[in-house]
C-alpha cells in the first residue's frame, strides 16, 4: 500500500479503491489513511468527489457511524440534479453504502462503483 502511495501520491481514485477494498477487509485504519488529506484538494472533478465522498461514508459506516455516513451522502444529492452521470453515481454509492458487511453484495456494490455509470461488466 505505501508503495501504491508513493509512487502515485495524487491518483484518488487509485487510494479510493485501495481504501474501499480494506474496509472490506476490515483494515479502517489503513484505509482511513490513504483516505486523509484528499477532501482537502482546492479542485476536485464530480466523479471523483463521489468516489471520495462514497469512501469517506463507506468508512464512517463501518466503524458505525452511520450519522456521519448519512451527512456525506446527503452532501452529494444537491449535486444531481441535471446530471445523468451525477444520478447514477449517487445510486452506486447508495448501493454500496447499504452492502456493508454483506459479502458478495458488497462486492457486486464496489465493482459497480470502480466501473462507473454505464460501462457494462465483463463476464
Amino acid at each position: 500500500m505505501a508503495q501504491v502511495v508513493a509512487d502515485h501520491p495524487d491518483d484518488l481514485r487509485a487510494r479510493c479503491d485501495l481504501a474501499n477494498l480494506l474496509i472490506r477487509d476490515r483494515k479502517l485504519d489503513q484505509a482511513d489513511a490513504l483516505l486523509k488529506g484528499l477532501a482537502a484538494r482546492p479542485r476536485i472533478h464530480i466523479h471523483d468527489l463521489f468516489l471520495l465522498y462514497g469512501s469517506m461514508a463507506l468508512l464512517n459506516r463501518a466503524r458505525g457511524d452511520v450519522e456521519v455516513a448519512d451527512s456525506l451522502i446527503a452532501g452529494l444529492e444537491p449535486m444531481v440534479q441535471t446530471d445523468g452521470d451525477a444520478r447514477q453515481l449517487l445510486r452506486f454509492v447508495r448501493d454500496l453504502q447499504g452492502s456493508v458487511g454483506l459479502g458478495t453484495t458488497f462486492m457486486k456494490a464496489l465493482t459497480a462503483l470502480v466501473r462507473g455509470p454505464g460501462k457494462p461488466s465483463r463476464g
